[in-house]
């Protein structure tokens, strides 16, 4: 799991989610977790963890929307994507 900062885009009843407490709970569920502070840093995270064949989600709101192209612009990227 690579783990972008958390912000507040979206209000929620249940509360604020600090990035360290979604880490302590994939811990927990067994997950590796690497935390980065940005798209590129996410993007260069990914495509050292991602193997060919490995689905590659992301989930959130704002900048990591971004996280797809990113992915696929670098023509030196490890990653295999289907479609």
């Amino acid at each position: 799991m690579v783990l972008l900062p958390v912000r507040d885009a979206v209000p929620s009843p249940a509360g604020r989610a600090s990035r360290g407490e979604i880490e302590e709970v994939a811990v927990r569920a067994a997950a590796r977790v690497r935390q980065v502070d940005g798209l590129a840093q996410a993007g260069d995270a990914v495509a050292v963890l991602a193997a060919p064949g490995d689905v590659v989600l992301t989930m959130g709101v704002g900048e990591v929307a971004g996280l797809g192209a990113l992915l696929l612009s670098p023509a030196d990227r490890p990653l295999t994507f289907v479609y």
